[in-house]
């Protein structure tokens, strides 16, 4: 008994330095990184003073703070005892049956377990051994053949990366994969957005014919990528090989009815003098089609009259955020105080509506503990485990 109880010590002390070495590297991380960006603003606003590059200073100034604060609040907080391991949703033993079957690429009985749970087991596993650098996971990541398309959500623009670029730059940097960001507007509205991203994909394409891409989408890019792939069919089923998205209002968001969304749309309906009229013929000035979609009202009728015209060859996946209100960003706080919901949530999307619905072929990978900025890179949380989950669970269902 007395050596049982020596042990469990031994171990709670090794996790919990473990922990604190995670939580400072991380800070190291963000301050070299950050102090680099500095740098090279300050550096070109020097050698050409103008609006844009102050503008772009400012924005890296915010940033870096909240990285750099964030990753001290972190650190103090591991270091208090404040965060901790978190428990284990799956029974050990079917965890550790999961796991090895897994790693040794042996299949699972489609009967023993759903898909949820075996991508719940991985992202524990994984999970856990981004926390505890010294673990040795039997989990090996895959070298994959499709090149990685990361696609951001509304007002990415405000961050210096893409949604989750940090999780696929530590998956690239193990198994060599390929990834490039494209580019959209966080203020526009789906339809616009589709043309952005094919113009680069059609352009990148070119570049590399012998490559096939997988899409992966957070927030509204989710969106935006449905419309692309409606818009572009045959081309994707020709180049791309799926689709997977992360706490996208895939059916819009019942949050537009909130009173700061109907009093945009009351002043979008009083815009009938020739001059707003003209106005919006060259620019959503009053954002019409970035409601449109992301409203509820409109998002769902277009999904259901859209959704048998998707491509029917590529693979569709989409995993569901939830986050109480004391567990989320400052910035998802305020989220929820505005967009407040009945339902689970992550602070902006409603769970039930970032899932596909049950008439259209997908696979719905689960909800996941996590508030809607988790993809940040100043986030603590392990965006680089969800970002392997995905790999190692496509891969073992030859997917990618």
């Amino acid at each position: 008994m007395k050596e049982m109880n020596e042990n469990f010590v031994n171990d709670t002390l090794k996790a919990y330095f473990s922990r604190a070495k995670k939580s400072k590297e991380f800070l190291t991380d963000s301050i070299a990184v950050s102090s680099q960006e500095l740098s090279d603003s300050v550096t070109t606003l020097i050698k050409k003073p103008n609006l844009r590059g102050t503008i772009q200073l400012l924005s890296d100034v915010v940033g870096s703070g909240a990285w750099i604060g964030n990753s001290y609040l972190n650190l103090i907080l591991t270091l208090g005892g404040v965060i901790k391991p978190k428990e284990k949703t799956i029974d050990p033993e079917d965890h550790h049956y999961i796991i090895e079957k897994i790693s040794k690429n042996i299949r699972i009985p489609d009967n023993k377990f759903s898909e949820q749970e075996i991508f719940r087991s991985i992202y524990n596993e994984l999970e856990y051994a981004h926390q505890h650098p010294d673990y040795k996971s039997p989990l090996q990541l895959p070298k994959i053949f499709p090149t990685i398309v990361l696609i951001s959500g509304v007002f990415n623009e405000l961050y210096k990366t893409a949604a989750f670029e940090r999780g696929v730059q530590h998956a690239s940097k193990i198994s060599n994969l390929k990834y490039f960001v494209a580019k959209t507007d966080g203020f526009e509205g789906a339809k616009y957005n589709a043309t952005l991203i094919e113009n680069q994909l059609f352009e990148y394409q070119k570049n590399h014919p012998d490559e096939k891409f997988w899409i992966i989408s957070y927030s509204k890019g989710g969106i935006d990528s449905l419309h692309f792939l409606r818009q572009n069919k045959e081309w994707c089923e020709k180049n791309v090989v799926g689709l997977s998205t992360i706490a996208s209002p895939i059916l819009g968001s019942p949050h537009l009815s909130n009173r700061i969304f109907k009093l945009l749309k009351y002043f979008q309906d009083l815009s009938t003098n020739d001059f707003l009229k003209h106005v919006d013929e060259n620019k959503d000035f009053l954002k019409r089609e970035f409601v449109k979609s992301l409203d509820h009202g409109k998002q769902e009728p277009w999904f259901r009259a859209n959704y048998h015209l998707l491509p029917e060859n590529c693979f569709y996946t989409s995993i569901a955020l939830e986050a109480e209100w004391y567990e989320s960003h400052l910035y998802m706080m305020l989220a929820k105080a505005l967009f407040s919901s009945d339902n689970t949530n992550d602070g902006v999307v409603d769970a039930a509506h970032a899932i596909f619905p049950s008439y259209f072929k997908a696979k719905n990978l689960g909800l996941i503990k996590g508030h809607h900025l988790i993809g940040a890179r100043s986030s603590t949380y392990a965006q680089e485990a969800l970002i392997m989950t995905h790999i190692i669970y496509l891969k073992y269902l030859n997917l990618i």
